[in-house]
């Protein structure tokens, strides 16, 4: 029997009463692996190769807010802020992207955005946010696959229903993903790292953004494919996942392609494999999706911009117009390639069409494969 579309995910966080930025222990395991145990929130900053590996948001992107914010009129700056929520931390793309986004929707809307960062629970604890929001002022920045992936592969099924519970507003670009080591990893091929992999008899680590992300299909066709055990590390932050592997405690990461493309021209970490179907010239002879056994749907992902599906028409109305602003600014395809993001700015009802669509390919994949999470 199909899940029930109108199953509430499950109110387990408490009101956030702590910094935004604090992660939130992961309680998810990956089914029959060993649970993670190490605490992102409690990991030192240490000066090791690959600690500083992600360029902070550029100083324009950080003008543009200042600006917008120093624009707004005198009364908004007393009203209550909006908030754009997102669920990871780090100085990578996502940040980036968020801080433009924020700039830009305080500047047309004149009330001032911020930027909620609320990690943890492979983008749970963010959706929930969103759904204890009853005056429409939270916008929610997720990749996809947690609304089309991992609802189909967390067990017990039908728990979590997103794309019943939110609104899909804006698509804005697609998502590649790249398998990377530690630049003095002794592997400096694919085919060099499995072959070291098989060499251990052991599971092989592998840090992720996010159980039930798309990262972790991809590591767990590429262990499959290759007849090896990968243990995956859920790390909720780019800065956090590359510093866990400079300092030897994962084995390699497998990253959003525009993150890891800033750290392996900076010499600091080695791509091996990506999922997207032409290398960028930098990356020329490295193996690219034939390497995953990915089908031509598989590995889909985008950034997008949600709501809760609660929200008033008139609530649904002030994002609409502000979202449709922010897709015609001329400059945001330029800012999104220079992000080494793919632009797909696909407005709302063609964005929501998108995703049921990716939804039936994932259930599809997930049932062939017997992919799962354990909630």
């Amino acid at each position: 029997m199909p899940p029930d579309p109108n199953t509430p995910i499950p109110n387990t966080t408490a009101p956030n009463t702590t910094a935004p930025n604090t992660t939130a222990p992961n309680t998810m395991a990956p089914n029959t692996m060993a649970p993670n145990t190490m605490a992102p929130n409690t990991m030192a900053q240490p000066s090791l190769p690959g600690a500083g590996l992600v360029r902070p948001p550029g100083r324009r992107v950080a003008l543009a807010g200042l600006l917008a914010a120093a624009a707004l009129p005198r009364r908004a700056r007393g009203e209550a802020p909006l908030r754009l929520v997102i669920g990871f931390i780090g100085r990578g793309t996502m940040e980036q992207l968020s801080l433009f986004c924020t700039g830009h929707l305080q500047r047309h809307l004149g009330r001032p955005v911020v930027l909620e960062r609320l990690p943890g629970r492979a983008g749970l604890r963010a959706m929930e946010a969103i759904l204890e929001t009853r005056d429409g002022s939270a916008l929610l920045l997720l990749p996809s696959s947690l609304f089309t992936l991992l609802p189909h592969a967390l067990r017990p099924p039908g728990r979590v229903q997103p794309l019943a519970q939110f609104r899909p507003m804006l698509s804005l670009a697609s998502i590649s993903f790249a398998l990377a080591v530690d630049a003095r990893h002794p592997a400096r091929d694919l085919d060099a790292f499995l072959e070291r992999a098989r060499m251990m008899h052991r599971e092989v680590e592998i840090g992720i953004p996010a159980l039930g992300s798309a990262p972790h299909f991809l590591s767990v066709l590429l262990a499959r494919r290759n007849g090896l055990r990968f243990l995956p590390l859920p790390v909720p932050g780019v800065y956090q996942i590359l510093a866990e592997l400079a300092a030897g405690r994962m084995e390699a990461v497998m990253l959003p392609l525009s993150d890891a493309m800033q750290a392996h021209q900076a010499g600091e970490i080695r791509i091996l494999a990506m999922s997207a179907q032409t290398p960028p010239p930098a990356l020329a002879g490295v193996r690219t999706r034939e390497a995953f056994g990915l089908r031509e749907q598989d590995g889909v992902d985008r950034y997008g911009l949600f709501i809760g599906n609660h929200y008033t028409p008139e609530q649904h109305q002030l994002w609409r117009e502000a979202l449709h602003v922010l897709s015609q600014y001329p400059g945001f395809p330029a800012f999104l390639s220079g992000l080494m993001l793919t632009p797909e700015l696909i407005p709302e009802e063609p964005f929501a069409a998108l995703l049921q669509a990716e939804s039936r390919i994932w259930e599809r994949r997930v049932r062939e494969t017997g992919f799962s999470v354990e909630s």
